[in-house]
């Protein structure tokens, strides 16, 4: 009888051992799907930002109404200057949207937060300049651990009224390479990372 009473009591303690990590494992679980859809969402703007054409119909008649001169480089944008968005659409579909729950996460950030650059030059009235471009994600609910915010670095030409002309990412090679055509040297290290000499702007 006492063997008996033994027996069941490890059976209850190895039972209860599996069923907590069975609700750990499906926690775990759970989080890594959701880390994979906001790579998955991060993923998809990145295609979009990466083609003129698509990254332009992205922001599509959003203002960009960027200070002229700027204290020093790179410059965070104070508030009041920050160029927020409450969705992405791309030809009338969504792509994401401040609030809304999507396969278990919530996109709670879109916005332009910083000038990388405001050197580019550009043929008058029309301006250039590399903005960090950021989203923000979070598990929905209280307590929830916090995710990483996704940048990207994305020149914009915008007019004289302030209108989107052309975009597109900026990776270190784009870069680069767009700093070179326009007579420059590029610098990854240097700030701005463009150096164009003066007979050329």
């Amino acid at each position: 009888m006492i063997e008996a009473l033994v027996v069941l009591g490890i059976l209850s303690i190895v039972g209860a051992g599996t069923a907590a990590l069975l609700v750990s494992q499906q926690k775990t679980t759970a989080q890594i799907q959701k880390k994979i859809e906001v790579n998955s969402v991060a993923s998809e703007v990145e295609m979009y930002l990466s083609q003129a054409e698509t990254c332009r119909n992205l922001f599509q008649g959003v203002s960009f109404p960027l200070p002229a001169s700027v204290p020093s480089l790179p410059y965070t944008l104070p508030a009041n200057q920050k160029i927020s968005l409450s969705n992405l659409s791309y030809q009338g579909s969504a792509v994401a949207q401040t609030g809304q729950v999507r396969n278990g996460i919530i996109v709670n950030k879109i916005e332009f937060n910083q000038i990388v650059d405001n050197t580019l030059s550009a043929t008058a009235p029309h301006r250039r300049f590399i903005l960090n471009f950021v989203m923000g994600f979070e598990f929905p609910g209280q307590g929830q651990p916090a995710l990483r915010d996704k940048n990207y670095r994305v020149m914009v030409e915008i007019d004289g009224s302030n209108a989107l002309v052309s975009c597109r990412v900026a990776d270190s090679d784009q870069m680069a390479l767009m700093c070179s055509d326009l007579g420059g040297t590029y610098d990854a290290s240097q700030t701005p990372p463009c150096y164009i000499p003066p007979t050329y702007q």
